[in-house]
């Protein structure tokens, strides 16, 4: 059985640092940026339905930016929110962000080739 694709909830347009906030709802965005050719390796999971989905994907050109937004009134555990992202062979630093309604809530940096770079909402009480 073949299953659809899901689809990103809200993708800004690459490097674009313009987010609308919704004070009803609640904002998280990831974003990873390298000064290599590609970030190699990216997943980050997104909520499709209501629900956490892992998307995955290879050579994807920088800076990576993704937002999702939530209502408030719903539950959702944003501990399960992360994003991972790896340099390529030309990167010397790859970083990743993730904030949480304009607020950063976790950032690492890598420095040399295949950096690889992780960021999650380490307090999972951080419900919607």
């Amino acid at each position: 059985m073949d299953r659809p694709t899901p689809q990103p909830s809200l993708t800004t347009p690459q490097g674009s640092d313009e987010v609308t906030y919704d004070p009803s709802m609640v904002t998280i965005e990831y974003q990873v940026i390298t000064d290599g050719m590609s970030v190699t390796h990216l997943s980050y999971v997104d909520v499709v339905d209501g629900a956490p989905v892992m998307i995955e994907s290879l050579g994807s050109p920088p800076p990576f930016a993704h937002v999702i937004q939530l209502p408030k009134s719903d539950s959702f555990d944003l501990g399960k929110l992360s994003v991972t992202g790896m340099g390529a062979a030309t990167s010397t630093t790859t970083t990743c962000t993730l904030k949480v309604d304009g607020e950063v809530v976790a950032r690492q940096s890598a420095t040399g080739t295949y950096g690889l770079v992780n960021c999650a909402v380490s307090d999972a009480s951080n419900d919607t």
